[in-house]
């Protein structure tokens, strides 16, 4: 599982880290040409929404970075 947590350090003090959301995705598939089927649940502390969904045929060679863009590029067309 990859776990992405967003805080907000007021002034860079971390003892204020706030946290504001939570993307957690998992694995469900990987197939031999190196792809992977992936399940998220992303939390937003303010809405108090939570959302989830699958992404499909990740090109595990693009990387975690890519992966969170896609999520994230899903979200957003779900609000």
């Amino acid at each position: 599982m990859l776990r992405v947590t967003i805080e907000i350090v007021p002034f860079g003090i971390e003892e204020r880290a706030e946290v504001l959301g939570t993307i957690k995705i998992g694995n469900i598939n990987t197939t031999e040409d190196n792809r992977a089927d992936y399940k998220y649940a992303v939390w937003d502390k303010d809405t108090k929404e939570l959302i989830s969904g699958k992404i499909k045929g990740h090109q595990r060679e693009k990387g975690f970075w890519c992966l969170v863009h896609r999520v994230l590029g899903k979200i957003k067309k779900e609000k």
